[in-house]
């Protein structure tokens, strides 16, 4: 099974770029851009031909799925079995993939974007509640997360650890587990990431995290079968190294180049310099 994942940077409205890691070999097997400039189509009445990278008249909004349509398109056309993307919950790439390409293709959820979800509830419900600080947001998404990692390809793990979420902090271990719950084994432990290493008591703020993590056990499935596109983020960091967004490349091929050069470092590393070089030079001598 190949994973495919994507990750999109918009530059200033006017182009972005999709990439593709395999999750067998972890390195980018396809990737895409999209421009909807070009300097020299700008210009009235130019009469040359140019290497024109225009290739985008619609909206932003609608680049990523037309990219990641083409590179599961793509890399299908060559052999290669797409079963399953991860990427956030953007509800209209994979729709456009079912309908185009596949319509078995899974969907899988990105375990940083769920987490940055509940955060951001966290932080909602902060306002409403003094006694949930910043400490107590921490312990909360840590016990989320541990709980999601040892509880993979397993639903009802997720399902009794979501209604223990909303316990744990306040001293009801009814629903905790002996992997993770160190109150199970010693009554008399601490909890050493609440204030005073004493458990929450605040009834309301306990109701409100049982309605929230609520909202969760729906996606028990989901949430048992998370991906990752933590390349792709490390990836975007490469490309914004190269073509920054406080400068705009897309009017040209100069930012094709910017991001090839970044997926052959991405794949290669830095060798990919020497290598080029030594291609360039050996055309240059035939």
């Amino acid at each position: 099974m190949v994973l495919g994942g994507k990750g999109l940077i918009l530059l200033l409205l006017n182009a972005g770029h999709c990439s593709m890691f395999g999750i067998q070999t972890g390195k980018i097997i396809n990737f895409s851009m999209r421009s909807k400039d070009c300097r020299i189509c700008k210009q009235e009445g130019h009469a040359y031909d140019h290497d024109c990278r225009k290739n985008w008249i619609g909206s932003a909004k609608a680049m990523e799925p037309d990219m990641v349509e083409e590179m599961v398109t793509s890399v299908q056309r060559k052999g290669v079995t797409v079963n399953s993307i991860t990427g956030d919950d953007d509800s209209s790439t994979i729709a456009r993939l079912r309908a185009n390409v596949n319509k078995n293709i899974i969907k899988r959820s990105d375990k940083n974007h769920v987490k940055k979800g509940l955060s951001n509830s966290l932080y909602a419900l902060k306002t409403h509640y003094p006694t949930l600080t910043l400490k107590v947001i921490k312990y909360i998404l840590t016990n989320f997360g541990y709980m999601l990692g040892q509880n993979k390809k397993n639903p009802v793990g997720i399902l009794k650890g979501l209604s223990a979420q909303s316990r744990h902090p306040f001293g009801d271990h009814s629903r905790c587990q002996m992997s993770w719950c160190k109150m199970l084994a010693d009554k008399n432990c601490k909890h050493g990431s609440l204030p005073f290493g004493k458990p929450l008591s605040n009834a309301q703020l306990q109701l409100a995290l049982e309605k929230l993590f609520q909202t969760y056990e729906k996606h028990a499935d989901k949430l048992s079968n998370l991906g990752s596109t933590q390349s792709n983020e490390s990836f975007n960091n490469v490309v914004a190294s190269k073509a920054p967004k406080s400068h705009h490349f897309a009017g040209s091929a100069s930012l094709n180049f910017r991001l090839a050069a970044s997926v052959a470092q991405t794949n290669v590393g830095q060798q990919y310099v020497m290598d080029v070089s030594e291609s360039y030079n050996a055309v240059i001598a035939c």
